[in-house]
């Protein structure tokens, strides 16, 4: 590059002063005709940039409107099949239906989950029930101590109050007899 511009620098001091002008006026054209290309590929690269977002966004919109369309057309149908169900005795027994298909498939599916458990290890699925018994055990025995460690806190608190109340007694006793012996001298 800096070869260039020395190239350019010699040439325009050989040149006169018109031709210098000249040759400068065409090296500006050129450039403005770079920057003005330049901007145009960074316009362009932009649009192509903000038609690919609207064309997400609008491929986004045509997802939703086709699921909307979709669910239109599934509410449509049952409608149809309720219109067709025109007896209130047959619109109850198809709600039954209904309901007792629902509770079948919920118990099926449990079923099926009890099955797998099963058939997956049958050791720790024994384990369960008997371990929630030895906790059910180990609770009733804990509550058995807990209200046997009640009682002797109880005794003790009960030992320590009389206790007190005696030693009181005996200080007072003690306070009364000095109290005596002070006023018989």
């Amino acid at each position: 590059m800096k070869h260039i511009i020395e190239t350019i620098k010699s040439l325009i001091n050989n040149l006169s002063l018109k031709e210098a002008f000249g040759l400068l006026s065409v090296l500006i054209t050129i450039l403005a005709i770079l920057a003005s290309l330049t901007s145009g590929s960074f316009r362009l690269v932009d649009t192509q940039l903000e038609n690919a977002r609207t064309q997400k966004f609008l491929d986004g919109v045509k997802k939703e409107l086709s699921d909307t369309r979709n669910d239109i057309r599934y509410l449509r149908l049952e409608m149809k099949s309720l219109e067709e169900i025109k007896d209130s005795k047959l619109l109850a027994t198809a709600f039954a239906n209904y309901r007792i298909k629902e509770a079948h498939d919920s118990l099926n599916k449990r079923f099926s989950k009890i099955e797998y458990l099963l058939n997956q290890d049958i050791e720790k699925s024994l384990e369960i029930p008997i371990l929630r018994k030895d906790l059910e055990h180990f609770n009733e025995i804990n509550e058995s101590e807990i209200s046997h460690i009640k009682s002797d806190i109880d005794k003790t608190n009960t030992l320590i109050l009389s206790s007190l109340f005696a030693i009181a007694v005996g200080v007072f006793t003690q306070f009364l007899s000095k109290k005596n012996r002070k006023s018989s001298i």
